[in-house]
């Protein structure tokens, strides 16, 4: 049950488009992932244009939808799905997805909550892809094969389907506001998790176990405690296998900002 990938998934409310959101996006990326800061940039395949670490300048006059990013070693593939249109009521989006080690828990943690009060996340995520994993991915569809053997994996958190359910619980989780809402910020911080920490934006980030690495070495103790969080936070909100597609879950409403 090796671990495939790490993934990072952030959700905002914010559209994103402006030269001011990019910069601040890009800001954080550097300052507390700057190890991880891409080799190469683009809004399509080939990805190859420079990245200028140093100058954000020519990388924002680009920052349109979407805005994709490669970085050899360590290896990390990272996107920016930023909203297309000012009418268009979807969140922008964040991914990671970069190989295990690539940075600390600590890092990774720190890039989550930072960037998670300063683009006023609705929802994030950070969690580890083993074999388990993607098949828990598959069943409420985050996951999907890359090629027909299906040896390589995607993970996508859609816009849409928070509307709908919470896919799953993860080994670190902020729920923006709507969720504080709708759960309660004592519910959510007393949730029985190794960590529930209150975010200076109202903002609740819960984390199951100690190591990001427990996803893959303590499998089981994970799922008990997420099967755990899930009855305390109420299940009728996450996503449950052998239930219809049609069933109506509880979800929060999500407000979406313009520039």
């Amino acid at each position: 049950m090796a671990a495939l990938s790490v993934i990072l998934e952030i959700l905002s409310p914010m559209s994103l488009r402006s030269r001011e959101e990019g910069r601040i996006v890009l800001d954080l990326w550097r300052t507390h992932l700057p190890d991880l800061l891409p080799d190469k940039y683009g809004r399509w395949e080939p990805i190859d244009r420079p990245f200028d670490r140093c100058n954000f300048e020519d990388v924002l006059n680009d920052c349109q939808w979407p805005f994709l990013s490669v970085r050899k070693k360590p290896a990390v593939d990272a996107s920016i799905w930023i909203r297309k249109g000012a009418k268009q009521q979807l969140h922008s989006t964040l991914i990671f997805r970069l190989e295990p080690g690539a940075a600390t828990d600590a890092k990774l943690l720190d890039f989550v909550k930072a960037t998670s009060v300063e683009i006023k996340v609705d929802f994030a995520c950070l969690h580890v892809l083993t074999v388990t994993e993607i098949e828990r991915g598959r069943k409420n569809r985050t996951v999907t094969p890359l090629d027909r053997p299906a040896a390589k994996f995607s993970f996508l958190l859609a816009s849409k389907d928070l509307p709908q359910r919470i896919p799953d619980l993860y080994w670190t989780t902020v729920f923006g506001v709507p969720y504080v809402e709708m759960f309660g910020e004592e519910k959510l911080l007393s949730a029985p998790v190794r960590l529930s920490e209150r975010l200076s934006n109202g903002s609740v980030l819960l984390q199951l176990s100690e190591d990001l690495g427990d996803v893959e070495q303590r499998s089981d103790e994970i799922e008990r405690i997420r099967s755990t969080v899930k009855a305390h936070l109420g299940l009728d909100a996450f996503f449950q296998p052998g239930l219809e597609a049609s069933h109506s879950y509880r979800v929060p409403q999500f407000s979406f900002e313009n520039p």
